[in-house]
């Protein structure tokens, strides 16, 4: 009798404390783009064993402006000339219980009901959202509730998650979510998915929405939410990550999160098979984001990265200087795809490793003006031409921390210092293209400097 009062208890008992922020900032260059609108910022906790979850979702939904007429998957469409603009916020609180239907060698199939509380309106959420952007000193988000309080609703929500498992601890998945809250909300979600069933899952999901409020700025957003999105989810046990990108309008949103407890988990990591970096730089007076997978061979590897812009700083300037009503803003996407090779400089279990990396790839070059807040105005925004540039990449750096000294279940983790210079073949039609745009034009030439940092987290799988 003593084991199955063991057992049970070991099943109850939380092992996992997840702590995250979502933000629009953390799209996918390539796949999207930071709208600053809509679900622009989020909190996330979960406390959860095997058995069961504990969830607070809290998140700020806001519209600089819209009009009826305008589609977020036509930016060509137009509007009726009148503008509207709004905000919301919702609080999520809610119990999930995990249930394994099948389970062997070949299949598996989980059910994970949930009921909860979903609280909508005015939380207050504009001045956390504000004081953070104060704190980075950039441009506040001034515009008005469409709720003077506040309304508590019943939430219900099934996910239904099942798959095929194939060789390596990877398979290939399906699944089917829906949630619903009375009188505000139903959001029915389908996806396919393929993964490693411990660190990686990639989806493509299709959503069917109906916004019930009445709210324009609810109405806004559900538009777009609805249809074909990717999605990928990285777990390296300590951190998490996950990337929204919908396909239809190319809005973007990310979520970072840490889970504490693993921490107290005793890692089981011997060598790593793969490596995910993540890093930011400066470059051209702008901060971006680089995704990189590598391949390791022996003291080397051949990678496959992804760089693009960590933030519109192109709307802080504008913002701060002009009245939107009547200042049009520019977005600024400059992506770039490269293809590398890594190579580390002697013992890699010492504390400090050099390395060097050699890359080629394509830069792209895009400025997109946003006329959507404007009054006086029917037109959503208009899309210059993409430019691009064939470019050679150069970095040098330091790995720092051995193999051995951080690690989290099957992972670890290198911090990076870096600086680099990129190569571009025409930087006198980039500066022409980018000269009555943006304030980057001065700075590009043949070569870019580039320094930053980073975190290089190896996958036993």
């Amino acid at each position: 009798m003593l084991f199955p009062l063991c057992a049970v208890s070991k099943l109850l008992i939380p092992n996992s404390l997840v702590i995250g922020m979502g933000n629009d900032k953390w799209d996918i260059g390539l796949l999207s783009y930071n709208a600053d609108d809509q679900l622009t910022f989020s909190e996330h906790v979960r406390l959860s064993a095997p058995l069961w979850s504990l969830n607070l979702n809290m998140m700020a939904i806001s519209n600089r402006g819209w009009q009826d007429g305008w589609l977020p998957e036509n930016e060509h469409a137009i509007g009726d000339g009148i503008k509207f603009d709004g905000r919301y916020d919702v609080t999520e609180i809610s119990l999930t219980l995990f249930m394994n239907i099948v389970n062997n060698d070949s299949f598996f199939l989980n059910l994970k009901p949930e009921a909860g509380i979903s609280i909508v309106g005015n939380q207050g959420y504009e001045k956390i959202q504000n004081n953070f952007h104060k704190l980075l000193q950039i441009a506040t988000v001034e515009i008005p509730y469409e709720a003077t309080g506040n309304e508590i609703k019943l939430q219900l929500s099934s996910q239904l998650d099942g798959g095929i498992r194939l060789p390596l601890k990877s398979y290939l998945g399906f699944g089917a979510k829906i949630q619903y809250i009375p009188t505000f909300s139903s959001i029915t979600m389908l996806y396919l998915s393929i993964g490693n069933l411990e660190n990686f899952k990639l989806s493509l999901s299709y959503s069917f929405v109906t916004a019930k409020s009445q709210w324009k700025t609810q109405e806004v957003y559900y538009e777009h939410l609805k249809g074909p999105a990717l999605e990928l989810s990285i777990d390296s046990g300590f951190m998490k990550l996950s990337f929204h990108s919908n396909l239809l309008t190319n809005n973007g949103y990310g979520i970072v999160s840490f889970d504490v407890l693993s921490l107290f988990e005793e890692a089981y990591w011997k060598n790593s098979d793969i490596y995910l970096t993540f890093k930011e730089f400066k470059q051209i007076n702008s901060y971006f984001y680089e995704i990189m997978f590598s391949y390791p061979i022996d003291k080397a590897s051949i990678s496959l990265s992804i760089r693009y812009l960590s933030d519109n700083q192109s709307f802080v300037s504008i913002e701060q200087k002009q009245d939107t009503n009547y200042k049009e803003r520019y977005r600024k996407s400059f992506p770039s795809i490269f293809v590398g090779y890594d190579y580390s400089f002697g013992n890699t279990n010492l504390i400090l490793t050099p390395y060097i990396n050699l890359k080629g790839g394509i830069m792209l070059w895009q400025v997109i003006i946003q006329r959507n807040m404007l009054v006086n105005n029917n037109i959503q925004k208009e899309v210059y031409p993409m430019i691009y540039s064939l470019a050679l990449d150069l970095e040098l750096g330091l790995k720092l921390f051995n193999q051995y000294a951080v690690r989290t279940k099957n992972t670890e983790a290198k911090l990076i210092i870096f600086a680099g210079l990129t190569l571009i073949h025409n930087p006198s039609e980039v500066k022409a293209y980018l000269e009555d745009l943006t304030d980057n034009s001065e700075r590009i030439n043949y070569l870019l400097p580039r320094i930053g940092f980073g975190v290089e987290i190896g996958f036993d799988l």
